[in-house]
């Protein structure tokens, strides 16, 4: 009677219980060593509720789920309180809604009704359908108390026999195995022959029914292959044609605008223009007088040129000139220098002999014994001798020579200081070599600088170029996608481009443009798609990772990136994860994923139709 509704208001009843934590430890580890699953343990010791022994007062007189638990043990009691509380019963759902919400004592109690509905403390309700929960009181297990020694004899003699048969089946397996990898090598033979077989028969029936059917037959095929091509050509051209008339229709209403502004201009000219004349008709004399004047002005310029052109030529002879007389300038001031240096230097000399001869003086030694002739002669030799101006130069031209080899002498017997010599040897050359690193440097320098600047130039021509692709592969892939659409590559810095990115701008069909980052998500997803698909024609990648491309596309969207993906599959692979049908049922290779028994599995299938298997 109440088995619905405990197992609608209890489903833990599967879990286990045990005495201690260390018993629940023990089972979940042997749980976990022989991996037989998972499992919920209630252990008795750490319950923190018991259940009460007197029952609370319940409205209408419900009684508890608890209290019509009948445990084996009454140990068990605080587990079945632990998980089914003070939950009540009710007949129906009428007495279950006055039970839970309308008793007046302000307490909410969680009631289950018979038939299987649940009603939470908190207001939520549950339970119903066509399939209720039972059956979860009727299961048993045997006490540890039944169990006899015949019955463990029992079960040691059937995990010997089973054992025994696994070791059997173990052995059969290596050669199941064997013979499974020998039929799995004639596999591929097999399919061969089955493939060749179906070929021959499709061919042999196609044979037949072109011999029933005769000329009319292969007529009508031919027709029917003709009428199919010229609807395909039929609808590329209206698909070019929808695009080209989108594309006109923009551009004419930028010409219309062009013009209507173009127009404007030429008005504001027109009136310019009748401005001018007015005042060119009107100074027309002014005008005949300024052009005599320009003329007289130009011939007399030609001649004024013609004057500079003699005048310059002959201050080049002049200046030619003035050179020589410098240079000789030069040597005779130098001349001059010398001998000034030279006079300079004898009046010194000349100086210096006037006053040591003046300062020389002739002592007298008087003798008692001199007699008279001698005393006379010595008066005379006191006075010096008084030479001529041209006697005097020539005794000083001698006095002189005699200074200067008397000099020569004396710099002869002088040690110079031919270290120093050395030192400026020495620090010369570490000034040349030096000066030859910076050299040397400076042009490395040099080299590393222009080899940069050329890698740079390079790298900008090179993405420029690619840049320059890809825009315009862009646009065809999104107004082919879109039809209608556009879509372009701006350069933030046209400059630099390395420094700013790029911008990314759209315009939907029949929207204006904005950025990709103001679009909608399937805006977003064809733009993307428009520039994976871009960079795929101008550098193909073999290989491509798609996660639900086509999860915020319409049906028709889905169906375009589809065929265009299959399209592209000729020279790259594409792995789609979709959810889409009309995406995944183009594909050539099919994989799901399922999960059985909290196992995730897959399973692939060849999506080959028969068209591709015959050609």
């Amino acid at each position: 009677m109440y088995d619905v509704a405990i197992s609608t208001a209890c489903p833990q009843l599967d879990n286990l219980v045990c005495d201690t934590v260390d018993t629940g430890q023990q089972c979940l580890a042997h749980l976990k060593k022989t991996n037989a699953g998972r499992a919920v343990i209630i252990c008795l010791d750490a319950l923190k509720t018991t259940a009460p022994t007197d029952a609370p007062a319940t409205p209408e007189g419900a009684p508890r789920l608890v209290d019509l638990v009948t445990a084996k043990d009454p140990k068990f009691k605080a587990a079945f309180y632990h998980v089914l509380r003070d939950t009540l019963v009710a007949k129906d759902l009428t007495q279950a809604n006055r039970i839970a919400f309308g008793n007046g004592s302000g307490k909410r109690w969680r009631v289950v009704t018979l038939d299987g509905k649940l009603i939470d403390s908190s207001g939520t309700m549950s339970g119903g359908g066509t399939r209720v929960a039972r059956g979860l009181m009727s299961s048993k297990l045997t006490s540890t108390d039944e169990i006899s020694e015949e019955a463990v004899a029992r079960l040691e003699k059937d995990t010997a026999h089973a054992e025994a048969e696994l070791e059997q089946h173990t052995g059969n397996r290596s050669e199941i195995q064997a013979e499974l990898r020998r039929l799995q090598s004639e596999l591929p033979k097999l399919e061969m022959r089955i493939t060749k077989l179906e070929m021959d028969c499709i061919k042999d029936l196609q044979g037949k029914i072109l011999e029933v059917g005769g000329v009319r037959l292969r007529t009508q095929q031919a027709k029917v292959k003709d009428l199919k091509a010229m609807v395909e050509h039929a609808n590329n051209r209206l698909t070019k044609a929808e695009v080209g008339r989108a594309k006109a229709e923009r551009d004419t209403s930028k010409h219309d605008k062009t013009l209507q502004k173009a127009i404007a201009e030429l008005e504001v000219l027109e009136g310019e223009l009748s401005d001018l004349e007015g005042k060119v008709n009107g100074n027309s004399s002014e005008t005949e007088a300024m052009k005599d004047t320009v003329d007289q002005a130009r011939m007399a310029l030609e001649e004024q040129k013609d004057r500079l052109q003699d005048i310059q030529e002959r201050r080049k002879e002049k200046l030619k000139i003035m050179n020589v007389f410098q240079l000789k300038q030069t040597e005779l001031k130098q001349q001059r220098e010398k001998a000034e240096a030279a006079l300079a230097q004898s009046a010194a000399n000349v100086r210096h002999w006037t006053e040591k001869q003046s300062s020389l003086k002739l002592n007298v030694i008087e003798d008692d014994e001199m007699d008279e002739e001698e005393l006379e002669r010595r008066e005379a030799a006191q006075v010096l001798k008084q030479y001529s101006a041209t006697e005097f130069e020539d005794f000083d031209a001698e006095l002189t020579k005699a200074e200067v080899a008397k000099l020569e002498e004396d710099q002869e017997r002088a040690s110079p200081d031919l270290g120093v010599l050395k030192e400026y040897a020495q620090r010369e050359a570490e000034f040349m070599a030096r000066a030859a690193d910076l050299e040397a440097t400076t042009r490395a320098r040099d080299e590393a600088k222009q080899l940069l600047e050329d890698l740079n130039q390079q790298r900008l021509e090179e993405f420029m170029w690619g840049f320059q692709i890809i825009s315009g592969k862009l646009k065809e892939m999104y107004q082919m996608i879109t039809l209608g659409g556009n879509a372009e590559l701006e350069l933030v810095d046209s400059l630099d481009p390395f420094s700013e990115g790029i911008i990314f701008s759209v315009m939907p069909p029949k929207k204006s443009w904005k950025n990709i980052s103001n679009l909608s998500g399937g805006e977003k997803t064809l733009s993307s798609l428009a520039l994976v698909f871009a960079l795929h024609a101008f550098k193909p990648t073999p290989l491509y990772f798609m996660d639900e491309i086509d999860a915020a596309l319409d049906f028709r969207n889905v169906s375009i990136i589809g065929n265009y993906i299959k399209d592209r599959t000729k020279n790259a692979q594409f792995i789609i994860i979709s959810l889409r049908n009309n995406m995944f049922e183009l594909s050539r290779r099919l994989v799901g994923i399922y999960k059985t028994s909290n196992c995730t599995k897959s399973i692939a299938v060849d999506n080959t139709e028969l068209n591709e298997v015959t050609s």
